[in-house]
């Protein structure tokens, strides 16, 4: 391996081993869960922040559509830097016109029937969301620290099978995220389209969080953003022309 990619490979096995370190370490140790999850939810930010693109944004909030539709609360949005204007409620809340999101990450201290379940809830609600045609669906990926580990199957055949499990839970195909990550059981499920709509299960022994990365980068280069109309669209739209012409 020469030096440079030798370079590549342990910088990010650095970051995941302290991610993992902290997990396990003293975020137990905080009282409130709540709040061990927005640390946990802070990291993986801060993580995305250093090491995306310059073009690419990293925030919390909500994503809105012009016709008034809105995602669930996000734990992080990849938005367009360039396109997307600062609609900020608060220094930790934000608002993001649909058009100008690249994807959104769920972070999970462990994934489990419920927080799956939450998974697929926004990824549902994010391709409810009306984008122009030509954009094409916002992406959603999931970070988790940790997994269930049922004793009848492997975590990442469990995760597998209980995603595809709860997505067809109401008699129809509910979209899933396209990349999921379990740091801890080294394991990575990819939504692959050529396999019926379901996931391919990869066990990851070296570099799983470059791998998680990697992937991610190469989804976010597929889907296209572009300025909002925010008057025309969001506000005239909904709430009719208020512009009087003076002669």
């Amino acid at each position: 391996m020469s030096s440079e990619r030798k370079t590549i490979a342990i910088l990010f096995d650095d970051i995941a081993k302290n991610m993992l370190q902290s997990f396990e370490g003293w975020d137990t140790y905080v009282p409130h869960s709540g709040e061990q999850g927005g640390i946990r939810e802070r990291r993986v930010q801060d993580f995305l922040e250093k090491y995306l693109p310059s073009r690419y944004g990293v925030a919390s909030g909500h994503i809105i559509d012009w016709q008034g539709g809105v995602s669930l609360q996000e734990d992080i949005v990849i938005f367009d830097k360039l396109n997307c204007p600062i609609l900020k409620i608060d220094p930790y809340y934000q608002v993001f016109p649909c058009e100008t999101v690249y994807a959104t990450v769920e972070v999970k201290s462990t994934l489990n029937n419920e927080e799956i379940g939450a998974c697929i809830d926004h990824t549902c609600r994010l391709k409810q969301l009306d984008r122009a045609n030509e954009l094409g669906p916002i992406e959603s990926f999931v970070f988790a620290y940790d997994s269930y580990d049922s004793k009848r199957q492997g975590p990442a055949i469990w995760a597998r099978e209980k995603f595809k499990e709860i997505a067809s839970s109401d008699n129809e195909k509910k979209p899933m995220p396209s990349v999921v990550i379990c740091l801890k059981k080294n394991f990575i499920l990819c939504y692959s389209e050529t396999k019926k709509g379901e996931y391919e299960a990869l066990t990851v022994d070296e570099g799983i969080l470059l791998f998680y990365f990697d992937l991610l980068l190469s989804k976010l280069s597929l889907i296209q953003t572009k300025s909002p109309s925010l008057y025309l669209q969001y506000v005239w739209s909904i709430l009719g022309p208020k512009i009087r012409v003076f002669q």
